[in-house]
């Protein structure tokens, strides 16, 4: 485990002059330039009937593009029961795309987990995924960034970079294979760390 540090401390360092801290660079670009519309993903659920069931993408059947494990969370869009022995199945791909970024963010806050290598270590551990090291090249590398660069998490901009990349790598694509939802759900991901955020402020003051 990471040791913890507070919040607003957290905060403060990580939102003046940190790497990519510019709320100014879009992520249409980033959608744009890595969006294939005839991806195996997409053609997948235009027309599942071609393909066996099998075939689809793990984190596609499930709605969870980060392909979230059970730790004890209880999330939006999941009832705690799966018809999947390791990774939860989400009601729809925008709660499962909410709940693997607020996950990220809890563990860039709370764990100080601030570049790459050390989210991704957090989330998917060398010791339970033999591709690791290449996992973190690619993440970093759709960043721009080493792998061992800090970067501003909860700067959006970066967040749904990095949050882009980590479903790009976990299911194979290049797009968003429901159209529309990553964008949904990142953008109630970080409606619910904003309020998380405003809670902790709020007890801090009292």
């Amino acid at each position: 485990m990471g040791h913890r540090c507070s919040p607003k401390s957290m905060m403060s360092s990580l939102t003046a002059g940190g790497v990519f801290d510019n709320t100014n660079s879009g992520i249409a670009s980033f959608v744009s330039d890595h969006r294939t519309p005839s991806s195996p993903h997409e053609l997948l659920l235009n027309d599942p009937g071609d393909y066996a069931t099998n075939e689809i993408p793990r984190g596609v059947r499930n709605n969870n593009p980060h392909n979230l494990k059970d730790s004890g969370d209880r999330w939006q869009g999941w009832d705690g029961t799966s018809t999947d022995e390791d990774f939860i199945v989400f009601n729809s791909p925008e709660a499962g795309m909410r709940a693997g970024m607020m996950n990220h963010l809890t563990h860039f806050v709370d764990y100080g987990d601030t570049t790459v290598e050390k989210l991704l270590e957090r989330a998917s551990p060398r010791s339970d995924n033999p591709n690791f090291d290449e996992y973190a090249d690619y993440v970093a590398e759709k960043l721009g960034v080493d792998r061992d660069q800090q970067i501003n998490l909860e700067n959006e901009n970066v967040g749904r970079r990095f949050a882009l990349a980590v479903a790009n790598f976990e299911l194979g694509a290049q797009s968003d294979p429901w159209g529309g939802a990553y964008e949904a759900g990142l953008n109630a991901a970080y409606r619910g760390h904003r309020a998380r955020i405003a809670r902790r402020s709020t007890m801090t003051a009292d």
